[in-house]
């Protein structure tokens, strides 16, 4: 009784049930396009493991965020080489218009490799900064402390 009523399911108008599909499903069949389109192949779809569908989904963000990046570094290059013909074209300018040198090497994007020994270093300095500067707060205050007599008064 109960294969009987998901076999005989309604197909919306202007839509065919899949004939090697013995079991009709709307939704599947409205996102069946959308997966095919990211690179599932229709057995994978149809037949694969349902979990495939999340790994295709993550790796289409993926793609999106990585073709955003390319974009929005073109985009700089492009801003960073009208910037620099930018002089040819003020006719105004008293001084010379000449463009600024074409770019030698690409953007640098790798974080430094910083050890330990340079996070040592640094805090030290940053210490014996700190350091000065209170050295210079209490001799200033002990002077004016000084000046009002603070020595007599205990």
């Amino acid at each position: 009784m109960g294969g009987e009523l998901v076999n005989r399911l309604p197909v919306s108008e202007g839509e065919t049930a899949k004939a090697d599909s013995p079991l009709h499903y709307p939704k599947f069949h409205e996102v069946e396009g959308y997966y095919i389109a990211l690179g599932m192949t229709y057995e994978q779809f149809w037949d694969g493991d349902a979990t495939m569908v999340r790994a295709y989904r993550k790796a289409h963000e993926i793609k999106k965020d990585l073709d955003n990046e390319r974009a929005w570094l073109q985009g700089m290059y492009i801003y960073e080489a009208l910037c620099d013909v930018s002089p040819l074209f003020n006719m105004n300018s008293k001084r010379g218009t000449k463009a600024h040198p074409y770019r030698t090497s690409p953007y640098e994007f790798k974080k430094p490799v910083v050890t330990v020994e340079d996070e040592t270093n640094e805090q030290k300095e940053q210490m014996n900064k700190m350091l000065e500067k209170m050295n210079v707060f209490a001799r200033l205050h002990n002077k004016k402390f000084a000046e009002r007599g603070g020595e007599k008064n205990g």
